[in-house]
């Protein structure tokens, strides 16, 4: 299980990577198209929602933006171990509570983050079908000003894409706090392993 979770660690590294470089193309996108900057986070019914830091984008970056907006990567959820242990007789065969309370809570957290992905792969679908509709492919090797000007003058482009700019926001949220606590949960399982 440790292995698993630890290939789970790995994903969420990558899946934070893709997502700090999406969040940054698309917050320089966002800011040239509108003119104003972006806000630092958002008041909402659950409180405030700040937005996760993120490297400023280079415009003159020889990598394409709209590939950069586009790639999208999703947790696999590696879960072989666990879905064994369960159809095998159940989390009960763990003798430690707080960790068969812990792996439940964790494998909990990775559906929901499933969940999540879908909401944000809609998101994206939707940001890729208005730049369809304004003739734009992400692999088109647009500039960044010049791609900033077209979504500027886009209302259905620039909304999609301030959405799909909150749902990055919030999946990298999601994806960290993922991460630490499947750390946390690794380091336990390794140490009851060591006695």
């Amino acid at each position: 299980m440790a292995q698993d979770i630890r290939i789970d660690i790995a994903d969420i590294d990558e899946i934070i990577r893709v997502s700090t470089l999406r969040m940054s193309a698309m917050s320089y996108l966002l800011e040239q198209a509108d003119g104003e900057a972006l806000p630092d986070g958002f008041d909402s019914a659950r409180g405030r929602i700040g937005i996760e830091p993120f490297p400023a984008y280079e415009a003159n970056d020889p990598n394409t933006i709209g590939i950069a907006m586009f790639i999208l990567t999703t947790l696999d959820g590696n879960r072989l171990t666990y879905d064994t242990m369960i159809n095998a007789g159940g989390i009960g065969i763990i003798r430690d509570a707080w960790l068969a309370r812990h792996i439940q809570t964790y494998y909990a957290h990775v559906d929901k983050a499933l969940r999540f992905e879908d909401a944000l792969r809609q998101s994206r679908v939707e940001l890729v079908d208005a730049q369809q509709e304004a003739g734009l492919s992400p692999v088109d090797a647009t500039g960044a000003d010049e791609l900033a000007a077209m979504f500027g003058s886009n209302e259905s482009m620039l909304a999609a894409a301030k959405n799909y700019w909150l749902y990055t926001n919030r999946h990298m949220k999601d994806m960290q706090a993922l991460r630490d606590e499947a750390e946390r949960l690794v380091q336990k399982i390794e140490s009851g392993m060591s006695r």
